[in-house]
């Protein structure tokens, strides 16, 4: 039943997203944590002796410990491969000052509704939401929550009710760019000035985040044409032919 579950996980997850991140293993967490804890159970049923419990509960700890203190230390640990590759240490940002400046910046423009395209740990439209949100400021709830993920999000609505774009350059995805053309799309059209993008213009205020990424915001001059919008959903239908209905207007 615990590799049912697992496989049932990974085919609807598939359905919907075809990379798989870090995080997503917590999917396989509930079949993988049962499966180890019926293991342990059954060999502590086994093991009358105090001395071999306690060694094997030593063992878990230790296991755990190490593996925990191997994935989220800043410093490299060696004994690879009997500890985890992959480093997730906390994060520490050098650019805090820029989006705070950036937050005042918008907070100065009085949005009614601010689209962030950028999808990325640099910028995401939660980064703005994490760091509003302890300033308590009236800017966090004209924050718009954005389409990142095509085959999950469909089309970007929320895109069309936006007075206010923050964009980042380089173009910022957290999965592969072909599985966020929601995203790239957008950046494209408003960079480039076409499309949708020539509903907006450039203000003159930029800011410069963490790994040269620079952010810029767009208002909205007029209002988007009905034939722009279409073109965006025709493009992102051609992409996706047989999930027409998640980008149809």
């Amino acid at each position: 039943m615990l590799v049912v579950q697992a496989a049932i996980s990974l085919i609807l997850f598939a359905r919907v997203q075809g990379l798989f991140g870090p995080q997503h293993f917590y999917l396989l967490v509930p079949a993988a944590g049962i499966g180890i804890a019926a293991a342990v159970i059954g060999i502590w049923d086994r093991a009358r002796n105090v001395a071999w419990r306690a060694a094997g509960i030593g063992a878990i700890l230790a296991a755990l410990v190490a593996s925990s203190v191997a994935a989220l230390s800043p410093v490299r640990a060696s004994g690879a491969p009997l500890l985890p590759r992959n480093l997730y240490p906390p994060l520490v940002r050098p650019d805090l000052a820029e989006i705070d400046r950036l937050l005042n910046a918008l907070q100065g423009l009085r949005p009614e509704r601010v689209y962030v395209v950028s999808s990325s740990e640099t910028l995401n439209w939660d980064t703005l939401q994490s760091a509003c949100r302890p300033k308590r400021l009236e800017l966090c709830k004209h924050l718009a929550v954005t389409a990142d993920i095509d085959t999950r999000d469909g089309f970007p609505r929320p895109v069309m009710e936006a007075d206010t774009l923050v964009l980042a350059t380089p173009t910022q995805f957290h999965v592969r760019p072909e599985d966020q053309q929601v995203v790239g799309l957008i950046a494209r059209d408003i960079r480039e000035g076409r499309g949708i993008g020539t509903s907006f213009e450039r203000l003159p205020e930029a800011f410069t985040l963490r790994q040269g990424v620079k952010v810029e915001m767009y208002r909205r001059a007029r209002s988007l044409r009905p034939e722009d919008v279409k073109a965006l959903s025709d493009e992102l239908i051609r992409s996706y032919p047989k999930q027409k209905a998640l980008f149809a207007l």
